[in-house]
């Protein structure tokens, strides 16, 4: 079995969870270059997700997501990494086997009212989910946990600051290596 500090780590879950933040910090520590597979899709092809999303042009962002991941994919391969999927990237076939030959995932789980209370606290972040109650956000989790739960570790993110859920993504690491 390969060791997971010999592989890139890519980060799946919900939006609001922490995946971004979590990402920079595991890549500053392990000084591995960190990607924002949102970011990755603004940049290179100057579009807003959430202009996007307004506009309903959903379906457009998940082709340029599986053109983004592809290309990561190939650009990258063998590096090190951190890598922060958005929320539904995941929801796609395609995306989840190219997901499983890059690295080791990590699903940053969280409930629906954690998510929501983070979404209060930033209104600017993730402006296409600021209209979703509790309740949204509990079938929207429903509908992608059984993808999120085929990572190779869940870790709960629900009530904690970012140091911790690194801290606990590292003791999974470590505790690994050897296996």
């Amino acid at each position: 079995m390969v060791s997971p500090v010999d592989l890139p780590w890519v980060l799946v879950g919900p939006p609001a969870v922490g995946k971004t933040t979590v990402g920079r910090t595991l890549a500053r520590r392990f000084r591995r270059t960190f990607y924002d597979l949102d970011e990755l899709i603004e940049s290179q092809f100057r579009v807003s997700i959430p202009k996007l999303f307004s506009e309903g042009k959903e379906s457009y962002f998940r082709l340029l997501e599986r053109q983004t991941l592809e290309a990561l994919f190939k650009r990258t391969k063998p590096a090190l990494y951190v890598l922060a999927t958005g929320g539904g990237t995941i929801l796609h076939r395609q995306n989840r086997d190219r997901l499983r030959q890059l690295g080791w995932l990590f699903y940053l789980q969280s409930t629906s009212e954690s998510i929501r209370q983070r979404l209060d606290e930033d209104p600017d972040q993730h402006p296409q989910f600021q209209h979703l109650t509790v309740v949204d956000l509990r079938n929207l989790l429903k509908e992608r946990d059984n993808y999120y739960k085929d990572s190779d570790w869940v870790i709960e993110t629900a009530g904690k600051s970012s140091p911790r859920v690194c801290s606990e993504i590292i003791r999974r690491i470590h505790g690994q290596r050897g296996q």
